[in-house]
């Protein structure tokens, strides 16, 4: 269509590939190609003259209006890409969502107070990636080969309970000794409640594999956290959870230096192309409040 407009507006087809920086013969095909594919001539050539049919020019005044309307739509797309406006979909899992979004949400819109966030928090996050700009997950979920992964940090779970737990029941010494207390779990699909590994964060290669019940299992990660600050049990919790616990005094950790899970917290898009700007921004917040929490942390976790 873009060719076949030019040739007219150029008068000739040396002129339009002139134009367009094509070669004659490739202007020249292009234009036979849309007759054949309309079954009709739009344009009578002769040595002397270009002139087009009444097919032609009929044709031609709707490709103008075609045309036109598909550069609005590119400038309109283009200024969403750089216009630090509009809304951004954030798909997280709950504890994500409540530990690391909703705290960095604030300082975002006061740089930025034209950018809306529409959070939602989902234990399947991953089952609609496509639906959201930024879907927050762990990479120990998995998703489709075609998603985009980007990583926002590093992360370790900790076990911990409440100083009036410890006191009424003893503190754990070797990781064994979780056998005789009351466990808080977090009950997910494909997360297996009955199955502990430690590992020894000094030393990667010591591990203990545990088969445990629970005294409570629930689906909720702050109803999770919440019972083992109210001395229902020991439980495992992110690191970058419990820190302002740990360093309040409400919670207490356990079983130093054993660690209940290594994992990455990761941004997943359905595709890198045509990113918005606030998209970016938000994500690239993000990767800094979280890098910036762990900073603040110290030595919480000792």
């Amino acid at each position: 269509m873009e060719v076949f407009e030019q040739v007219v507006a150029e008068a000739g087809f040396a002129a339009c590939a002139r134009k367009l920086d094509l070669s004659p013969s490739a202007v020249t095909r292009l234009v036979s190609d849309l007759e054949n594919e309309l079954g009709v001539r739009l344009i009578q050539r002769s040595t002397r003259r270009l002139a087009l049919t009444p097919a032609g020019e009929a044709y031609l005044e709707r490709v103008q209006r075609i045309l036109a309307d598909v550069s609005d739509a590119e400038e309109m797309v283009r200024s969403h890409a750089i216009d630090m406006s509009g809304t951004i979909r954030v798909s997280s899992l709950p504890g994500i969502a409540t530990h690391l979004v909703a705290p960095a949400v604030a300082d975002f819109r006061r740089e930025h107070p034209q950018v809306t966030i529409e959070l939602r928090t989902d234990s399947q996050a991953s089952r609609n990636i496509a639906l959201s700009d930024i879907t927050l997950l762990t990479d120990k979920i998995a998703v489709s080969p075609e998603t985009v992964v980007r990583r926002v940090s590093e992360g370790r779970s900790i076990l911990c309970a409440s100083p009036d737990y410890l006191m009424r029941n003893g503190t754990p010494r070797e990781p064994q000794d979780l056998a005789r207390h009351a466990l808080v779990r977090l009950s997910l699909p494909d997360l297996a409640s009955d199955e502990l590994t430690l590992t020894d964060e000094t030393n990667p290669l010591r591990q203990q594999a545990l088969s445990l019940s629970a005294a409570l299992t629930c689906n909720d990660h702050e109803a999770v956290l919440r019972s083992t600050v109210d001395g229902a049990g020991i439980s495992s919790q992110a690191l970058q959870v419990v820190a302002p616990l740990l360093g309040s005094g409400q919670l207490r950790r356990v079983l130093a230096p054993w660690i209940s899970e290594r994992f990455t917290l990761v941004a997943a898009f359905a595709s890198r192309r045509h990113l918005p700007l606030r998209t970016r921004a938000f994500l690239d917040h993000l990767i800094h409040h979280a890098e910036r929490s762990m900073a603040l942390m110290g030595h919480a976790s000792t």
